[in-house]
């Protein structure tokens, strides 16, 4: 090869090198990771150095863009989920802190936190430390109201109320059985004008005896009409029945409510008393 060959390869040569010195110094390092599942996981620092982990072939990233921050990040718009699997893709979950220190859900923009199970019911869905809720973050106060009268031998009766400060009636009373009317309008009480009540759980009590196929059936009742859900029957040999139901419709202010009493039985001069438990908001 000649001189005048070689000295222009060289010269080529040069020049690139000179390109290269003199372009932009940006270096894309990814590693790359195949598990056995197949799938791929990238791992690479974008171009403002932030590290980046692209969790499998749908897109989804996870960047770390904050220091101490993780973002987990979904190649289009829609909610971010994070869940478990195992060897039949059912895991539970545990998110758990570093040592003793503390768990935040939630922060000032937050909108709200919601809770999903399984749909069923029960104390179970949610456990949380026993004691562990003080009253003051309670939402509610707690309302006792005691409805009470003299029932009617196979008939419907209503069963009122006396003022909150009143003593409360004992069950079989003259004052107990002074509340109860054959007319719900009379035996109606509007027990706030200004708050809302939700009735929680009702627990009754009678004095009779019943006898085989006798009952005695009581409802909550909200301007005339019947509270879903919030009625109990005492029936032979019994003298008391009960109701929990967390989820029953409110009750409006300026609402007026009364027990609905209805006794199949030949006794007579049956007493009964509702004790009922509202949360007031």
């Amino acid at each position: 090869m000649n001189k005048t060959v070689i000295g222009f390869i060289f010269g080529l040569v040069g020049l690139g090198a000179v390109a290269v010195i003199a372009g932009p110094t940006i270096y894309n390092t990814t590693l790359e990771y195949h598990f056995k599942n197949g799938i791929r996981s990238a791992s690479y620092l974008d171009l403002s150095g932030n590290a980046v982990l692209q969790a499998g072939d749908e897109g989804e990233t996870i960047v770390n863009v904050v220091d101490g921050t993780f973002d987990l990040t979904r190649d289009e718009a829609g909610t971010v989920t994070v869940t478990a699997s195992d060897n039949d893709a059912t895991a539970a979950l545990t998110i758990l802190p570093g040592g003793a220190a503390a768990l935040t859900l939630g922060g000032v923009s937050t909108t709200s936190v919601t809770v999903v199970t399984d749909a069923s019911s029960g104390n179970g869905e949610v456990v949380l430390p026993a004691a562990s809720i003080s009253a003051a973050e309670l939402m509610a106060a707690t309302l006792r109201v005691s409805y009470c009268g003299q029932l009617a031998e196979n008939g419907t009766i209503y069963l009122g109320t006396p003022a909150l400060t009143a003593v409360e009636p004992a069950l079989a009373d003259a004052t107990c059985d002074a509340l109860d009317s054959g007319t719900e309008s009379t035996a109606d009480v509007i027990l706030s004008a200004g708050l809302t009540l939700y009735p929680k759980y009702m627990r009754c009590t009678s004095n009779g005896t019943l006898g085989s196929g006798e009952t005695i059936v009581a409802q909550l009742r909200d301007d005339t009409t019947s509270v879903t859900g919030l009625t109990c029957t005492i029936a032979e040999a019994q003298t008391e029945c009960e109701v929990l139901l967390p989820d029953a419709a409110a009750i409006v202010a300026g609402s007026a409510t009364a027990v609905r009493a209805i006794e199949t039985s030949n006794n007579s001069d049956d007493d009964l008393k509702c004790m009922v438990l509202y949360d007031v908001h």
